[in-house]
């Protein structure tokens, strides 16, 4: 259904901010040892930041806490909005942002040490497309073991 306080992207839309990000990412020449993400939005750019750079990823639960806190780390997602995720990442890890870039598609604000494929300044929420059949995933389950296996499991579809 379509609603007009929404901005709906495309997958052609979010290809291209993804691009942005990776063109900024290698001008900039950032290094990471792992890519973390959370278990939702960011998925699919960690997934592409992680082929395209050689880089693991660690997926991270509801918690945000990182095994890799003491490496050089880029924190992926598909939007930095209110920047809760970033603050609740940063605090429950005790991170400085000297060792961690963070990553979105697109982002409200120039904040931290944080890379984005395009700026936008709307209050209308964003809905990418990989959102329908993440939201059908986490109505169906809610233990984060079980969320786990089935994105390494739905990997090859989010490649498309």
């Amino acid at each position: 259904m379509f609603d007009k306080f929404k901005i709906y992207l495309s997958w052609k839309q979010v290809n291209e901010l993804y691009n942005n990000l990776l063109h900024n990412i290698k001008i900039l020449n950032i290094k990471a040892d792992v890519i973390c993400t959370p278990l939702y939005g960011g998925v699919w750019v960690a997934q592409k930041l992680s082929e395209d750079l050689n880089i693991p990823i660690e997926f991270l639960d509801k918690s945000l806490k990182t095994k890799n806190k003491d490496r050089e780390l880029i924190f992926a997602d598909d939007i930095f909005d209110t920047g809760k995720t970033v603050n609740k990442f940063s605090e429950r890890n005790n991170i400085s942002s000297n060792n961690v870039t963070f990553c979105f598609l697109l982002s409200r604000e120039q904040k931290y040490k944080l890379l984005a494929g395009d700026k936008y300044q709307l209050t209308n929420y964003v809905v990418f497309p990989w959102e329908d059949d993440f939201n059908e995933l986490f109505l169906t389950t809610n233990k984060d073991e079980e969320i786990t296996k089935l994105i390494h499991e739905l990997k090859g579809d989010l490649k498309k």
